[in-house]
């Protein structure tokens, strides 16, 4: 089976109509592309865009790849942090340079969140707080 072939496969998945401890149940039959995308009932925002946050916490990993990323620790858990060539870091009101970003300091950071991962964002401003 070529490529071609394969992305026009379907298969056959039972569905349970009612739930059920029944394993005698009555079962539905249904085709199921998969290729095709799914929704889900319990999963009714979709999130396409960034949208703007801000977070406040303790760096806990400073990763030194380009761009440079950091992982800070909130109250409201582990954020992935990537920085851009624009990103503003302030001390105590002077712009200072990434390399001042260091475990264990505590900022204050304003970004864009990622459109696909919740605890993700891009930093445009990074606080140092003393």
């Amino acid at each position: 089976m070529d490529a071609r072939d394969r992305r026009k496969t379907t298969h056959s998945v039972s569905v349970s109509l009612l739930p059920t401890n029944n394993l005698n149940s009555t079962m539905a039959m249904t085709n199921y592309d998969p290729n095709q995308s799914v929704s889900s009932a319990n999963n009714t925002r979709k999130k396409d865009a960034s949208e703007a946050i801000s977070i406040e916490g303790k760096i806990s990993q400073v990763m030194e790849s380009f761009p440079l990323q950091l992982m800070v620790e909130t109250d409201r858990g582990r954020y992935y942090v990537a920085l851009i060539s624009e990103t503003k870091i302030t001390q105590q009101e002077k712009t200072v340079d990434a390399s001042n970003l260091n475990p264990d300091l505590k900022v204050k950071i304003h970004g864009l969140s990622s459109a696909v991962n919740q605890l993700a964002m891009t930093a445009q401003v990074i606080e140092i707080k003393i």
